[in-house]
């Protein structure tokens, strides 16, 4: 997701 790393641990998307 798009907040660096907040929502990206639990649906990796843009951030991975």
């Amino acid at each position: 997701n798009f907040p660096l790393d907040l929502a990206s641990i639990e649906a990796p998307s843009i951030n991975g």
